[in-house]
């Protein structure tokens, strides 16, 4: 269900993240919660994509 979120001990303070990446779930539910809609975040980080979006926000 979860197979895009990731949570390594040596990254990111293990913090769950999008792919391994250090982009954590956080700052992307945050965008969100801040307006940015998929279009939007992925213009600025055009690594997330919109199953990335759907995960996090479960």
């Amino acid at each position: 269900m979860f197979d895009r979120i990731t949570v390594e001990p040596d990254k990111v303070a293990g913090q769950p993240c999008i792919r391994g990446l250090r982009f954590t779930v956080a700052h992307l539910v945050r965008l969100v919660a801040a307006g940015w809609g998929l279009e939007e975040i992925q213009e600025e980080f055009p690594f997330v994509e919109a199953e990335d979006l759907r995960q996090a926000l479960l």
